[in-house]
């Protein structure tokens, strides 16, 4: 199996990076018309290298600072770095920038070429390795080798070469394995393919026939066809430069978008994240700055939110923070990415995303959010999740896959493992998962959340299934988690759930003396004459006048299933409810249909009573009416 790689180029304008890429491939990156006529690059480059068994993309950005924003796009996802450096100039503005940015982007391997060394003598040459290696002392290259070439004779070339491959056994392959992710640099139609995105590729491996999706549009795609580097392909792997083709969609495609397995990655418009300041940054980063974000291709306006105490990161220094952005991006935890000043544009600081997807906005000088984000930079899924818990309630298996970039076995292997040490429980199929502590905490919410409702509402024998969902979102517990706690308490007693109503003991409604002797008159009233039930207007006289506290009584007899609403302002025993179904199905059985006169006769009760009972029967689908008749039909 080839390994693949992906090596950029970087240094100050004209500095030779071009030129070196044709000498060490045969391939011209500069493609665009006004490239050739400047003489310079303006967008990115890409060409095939091979070496031995390894497969190399080489990136080339453009070093003019107009350009930064190019160079950035493609210097993200490189293995290692080529910096250029003129052998007549030596160190220059732009090759520190460029330096700079690949630091922040966690590059730690590169060789320093000094090219053009056909046009300065021995002498010239030694004086400007010392001073290359004096400036570069304190950077990631420090003890990087040092080759001296000239693209127009040819010279050290093939030491070059040696040492590319030397240096390419000690990198790190990227993962093929887990979801395909591919940010895009360069997107354009071409008739009888349809669309064609291209980019590097940084993560798992597709084949032709396979679906992707572009992000943030949500447009799910086919691949039509592979290519890398102008060959045509079956498969792509990460490490590899490609071209995918797929039916061109309404929407537009362009640079900064991500291509990827449908449904592992999602926009976002604010990410956590730690920021480090560059040592030679020109200014400081204030809190609420307006600042360039650049990760991946992707480039987007965004405001720094700080989270400690300090209103600045000075350069040098490091801090936590939050970043909320002007349009939608689509990261992953522990991407890189740079930032640079609005006006003057100046690259000041990079970092790492620690979360790609922030409940919400946090406020500053809080400890547990400083020990929550401190906590997911740990890096395993384990602590990540651990971390996530502490601002979440509950996490779907999808969600794990999505916000951690890892695959759903390993997900829930590792979620498996928490639950078999006691730290994480598992609902609706092992779909949903929550900590522990957080499971424990949510069952005491629920239970304060019942009490409470059951202390507003003293007369209340039970809660509607719809109002403790209603409760739930009040208090931000997902429903799924509310009704699993339910079963739980059912389980256990602490209540009754029939499926739709929680049912609390009747031993826990007191009533005050007043209230008591109400209720008793009520419900001796209602049982005394269970065939000419009392009026509302006798019921008022006799709860005393009091209304409110009637209408309270009257709820919690129909609650504890003594009497039930009819109609309005009408109510009846159950006893009565059960005699009027008994004797419906008796006529019903003797005749079929029967009449409002034949139920009131044979109930004995008025035809107020009659009407009134066979309409809740008909409301409760019971009976049906068929003209002047009804029939039973449950």
């Amino acid at each position: 199996m080839k390994d693949y790689y992906i090596l950029g180029t970087a240094g100050h304008i004209d500095h030779g990076k071009t030129a070196l890429v044709q000498a060490l491939t045969g391939h011209d990156t500069d493609r665009l018309i006004e490239e050739k006529r400047r003489g310079i690059s303006i967008d990115l480059g890409f060409a095939p290298f091979f070496l031995d068994e390894h497969q190399v993309g080489i990136v080339d950005v453009p070093g003019h600072e107009r350009f930064i924003r190019q160079m950035v796009a493609g210097a993200t996802g490189i293995d290692m770095v080529l910096l250029c450096i003129d052998a007549r100039e030596g160190v220059m503005p732009q090759t520190r920038e460029h330096l700079a940015i690949m630091a922040l982007l966690g590059l730690s391997r590169g060789i320093i070429v000094l090219t053009k060394c056909d046009l300065v003598d021995e002498q010239w040459l030694a004086f400007v390795t010392e001073q290359v290696q004096a400036e570069l002392a304190a950077t990631f290259l420090h003890d990087a080798r040092i080759v001296a070439v000239s693209a127009l004779t040819m010279q050290g070339i093939e030491q070059l070469k040696d040492e590319i491959c030397t240096l390419l056994a000690t990198v790190k392959k990227k993962p093929r394995e887990g979801y395909f992710r591919m940010p895009i640099d360069r997107a354009f139609f071409v008739d009888g393919f349809g669309t064609v995105v291209t980019g590097t590729v940084w993560q798992g491996e597709v084949k032709v026939g396979d679906r992707l999706s572009i992000e943030p549009l949500d447009q799910e795609v086919r691949i039509r066809r592979l290519q890398t580097h102008g060959t045509t392909v079956e498969q792509i792997v990460a490490g590899q430069r490609a071209a995918i083709a797929f039916p061109s969609l309404t929407q537009k495609i362009e640079r900064g978008m991500v291509i990827c397995t449908p449904k592992a990655m999602s926009e976002t418009t604010r990410i956590d994240v730690r920021i480090t300041m560059l040592k030679e940054a020109v200014t400081a980063i204030h809190h609420r700055m307006r600042m360039r974000f650049y990760a991946g291709t992707q480039e987007v306006m965004g405001r720094i939110l700080l989270l400690s105490t300090c209103d600045e990161i000075k350069p040098g220094e490091d801090q936590l923070a939050q970043i909320e952005l002007e349009r939608q991006i689509v990261v992953a935890a522990f991407d890189r990415f740079i930032l640079r000043t609005y006006s003057p544009i100046d690259t000041v600081a990079g970092g790492q995303v620690i979360d790609p997807h922030p409940p919400w906005r946090h406020r500053r000088h809080q400890e547990r959010i400083t020990e929550m984000l401190m906590r997911k930079e740990k890096g395993t899924l384990e602590d990540q999740l651990l971390a996530y818990w502490l601002s979440h309630i509950v996490i779907s298996i999808d969600q794990v896959t999505e916000q951690f970039s890892v695959m759903r076995d390993e997900a829930m292997l590792v979620l498996a493992s928490l639950r078999d040490r006691g730290q994480a429980v598992a609902l609706a199929d092992d779909t949903l998962w929550l900590s522990k502590n957080r499971w424990e905490e949510t069952i005491d919410l629920v239970k304060k959340m019942i009490d409470r409702y059951f202390a507003l509402h003293r007369f209340d024998l039970l809660i509607s299934k719809s109002i403790f969902i209603q409760l739930l979102t009040e208090n931000a517990v997902p429903e799924a988690v509310g009704m699993s706690v339910i079963a739980l308490l059912n389980e256990r007693g602490d209540l009754v759930f029939d499926g739709q109503r929680i049912v609390r003991l009747k031993e826990s409604v007191r009533l005050t003396p007043l209230e008591q002797t109400i209720y008793d008159q009520v419900k001796n009233a209602m049982q005394r004459s269970i065939t000419e039930p009392p009026t509302i207007k006798e019921l008022i006289s006799i709860s005393q006048g009091k209304e409110r506290l009637l209408k309270d009584v009257l709820q919690l007899l129909t609650q504890e299933n003594h009497i039930a609403s009819i109609a309005k302002d009408i109510y009846v025993t159950t006893d009565l409810l059960e005699k009027g179904k008994v004797v419906a199905s008796a006529l019903f059985e003797g005749q079929g249909a029967f009449t409002i006169a034949e139920f009131r006769d044979q109930l004995g009760v008025s035809r107020k009573f009659a009407v009134a009972i066979l309409e809740y029967f008909d409301r409760i689908k019971w009976t049906k009416r068929q003209g002047d008749h009804r029939e039973i039909i449950a």
